[in-house]
């Protein structure tokens, strides 16, 4: 495609264009798409949309809202830039226009990372350097979807912070060692619960009520980690006295 027709403004039909598949934002503030297609109407657009060619039709590449805000106009065509665009370019493109706008929120973003690492066979490092972030930045937002769904939509929501799924999450991975320990069954029936689970939802729940802070939360899971040592050192001692027990023909 030469220079001149990868700037070339051209009007086409809205029903013609896809959304895009790599778009990470799973949810729109209507309200915010309702004033910009009343600005659209009164002042037009300012800046055509981006798409690339996808069969007989068009896939959109950059400009979701602008896009939106034209269908609920009911525009029959809106302007627009084709450019040869790769899927991986694609997904570049959608997340950096989103991660510009600065309220992705962390799960829609975390799964716009697997995505890429899933399908496009992005490394965490080339996601960190595309989106100017430390590499552990990317892992620990990929982490947030080992949560519990209804947990994960809370941080979708913002009605809980990545602060607080980062320490739910760590709350999570203690329990499910400590339960795996041959001691588990005897030991803190008050702290180590069957279903770790249930614990991380209570806790999601008294957070959302303002009824533990994130300090209050990691100074919970610290005291629970020590804990955990323990019952793990005990646990050790408990399995060389029952290989012992065995040898000796006891158990």
């Amino acid at each position: 495609m030469s220079k001149s027709s990868m700037t070339e403004v051209l009007e086409i039909e809205t029903d013609k264009i896809e959304s895009n598949p790599y778009q990470p934002r799973h949810v729109f503030d209507e309200t915010k798409i309702r004033d910009l297609a009343s600005s659209i109407e009164k002042v037009g657009l300012l800046n055509p949309i981006l798409v690339r060619k996808k069969g007989e039709g068009y896939q959109l590449v950059h400009g979701e809202r602008r896009f939106r805000a034209f269908k609920l106009l009911q525009k029959r065509t809106i302007p627009a830039v084709v450019r040869e665009v790769s899927d991986k370019e694609l997904a570049v493109f959608s997340l950096i226009e989103n991660m510009q706008r600065e309220d992705l929120n962390p799960i829609d973003e975390a799964l716009c990372y697997k995505r890429m690492i899933d399908e496009l066979a992005f490394t965490h490092e080339e996601i960190a350097d595309t989106i100017n972030k430390d590499r552990t930045y990317i892992t620990n937002r990929l982490r947030l979807l080992g949560l519990p769904e209804d947990i994960q939509e809370k941080v979708r929501r913002l009605t809980l912070t990545p602060g607080h799924a980062e320490a739910l999450l760590k709350y999570q991975r203690l329990m499910n060692d400590a339960k795996d320990m041959p001691l588990y069954p005897h030991v803190l029936p008050e702290m180590i619960v069957k279903k770790p689970e249930t614990r991380l939802k209570a806790v999601a729940a008294k957070i959302e009520k303002g009824d533990i802070s994130v300090k209050e939360l990691r100074v919970e899971i610290a005291s629970f980690e020590r804990n955990v040592t323990r019952l793990a050192e005990n646990s050790r001692e408990f399995d060389k006295a029952s290989v012992d027990l065995k040898e000796r023909g006891l158990e």
